[in-house]
């Protein structure tokens, strides 16, 4: 079950990672997904690009700018380097719950049923499979029959365009890493989200496209503030800020060597602790490019 599951969410951040929150307003910045990187001491421009984890075949291609920028870049960086997950390390206690757990112990009886008669007839998998999975990772479950299509990221675009181009890869964490993040929001909560999902299917489609929408028109600040919006607003710097504090060293070593092409999610670029100000605050110029010419 692990590693159909973790096939299922290894493409970068999990879905429910996109809805955190910053305790700030900043100013807005510019809205654009793709930003150059320039600072003194770097002797090449590297590029820095909001990605979302999961959209429809037909609602985004990587566009040429975005294939230029990384194949003038010496190396690949994302979240997680998708090029070396490996599944059978993975601890599985981080996905499950409890031996004494169970979702259907967890939900009431008509929460629980409505689950099952949804994921059997999206999926037509039981929901016995998924009994004792964490609901905080069930997300990953649910996506397709709430994005109505089989859903694809941009990481995996982007990830073969680097192979295509026999670019370098790494990632700025570990797969297991974001797995223990997500593994410590509180049982309770998960639920919640999950409860509040399944109350109300139509609500849950209309936000998730909305989201995607956002990201369409590469609208960050919008984007950023329907984040802020979120159930799991309380662990905001344990989902997002925390860990943007965290890659920057990491972002800077990897530029001081070459030309990097930098791809996280698109919910860590804008806000007061998000990628781009860190970044600023280092000392670096950034700047909005066209995403389309």
């Amino acid at each position: 079950m692990i590693q159909k599951i973790a096939s299922a969410i290894g493409s970068g951040l999990i879905f429910c990672l996109l809805f955190v929150h910053s305790a700030f307003s900043p100013a807005p910045l510019t809205n654009a997904l793709l930003w150059k990187i320039e600072g003194p001491a770097l002797e090449q421009a590297s590029y820095l690009f909001g990605t979302i984890h999961a959209l429809c075949p037909d609602d985004f291609d990587l566009p040429k700018s975005v294939k230029e920028k990384l194949a003038a870049s010496q190396q690949l960086v994302m979240e997680i380097n998708l090029a070396e997950i490996n599944l059978s390390a993975m601890n599985p206690s981080l996905m499950t719950m409890n031996a004494n757990q169970t979702l259907k112990e967890l939900l009431e009886a008509p929460v629980y049923e409505q689950l099952r008669d949804y994921l059997k007839n999206g999926s037509g998998i039981d929901i016995s499979f998924y009994d004792r999975l964490k609901p905080i990772f069930l997300s990953s479950v649910l996506l397709p029959m709430l994005l109505e299509c089989p859903p694809q990221s941009v990481e995996n675009m982007l990830l073969k365009e680097a192979m295509s181009l026999n670019i370098r890869m790494s990632g700025l964490e570990t797969l297991s890493h974001q797995l223990e993040i997500l593994s410590d929001v509180p049982l309770d909560l998960q639920v919640q989200y999950l409860k509040e999902t399944m109350a109300d299917l139509p609500k849950a489609k209309q936000e998730l496209r909305q989201l995607i929408d956002f990201y369409s028109e590469e609208s960050i600040n919008r984007l950023y503030d329907l984040i802020r919006e979120s159930e799991f607003q309380t662990y905001e710097a344990t989902l997002l800020s925390n860990r943007n504090k965290d890659w920057i060293p990491k972002m800077e070593a990897a530029m001081d060597s070459s030309a990097v092409f930098f791809a996280v999610g698109a919910g860590h670029l804008a806000g007061e602790r998000g990628v781009i100000r860190l970044l600023q605050e280092a000392g670096y110029t950034l700047s909005p490019l066209p995403l389309h010419q």
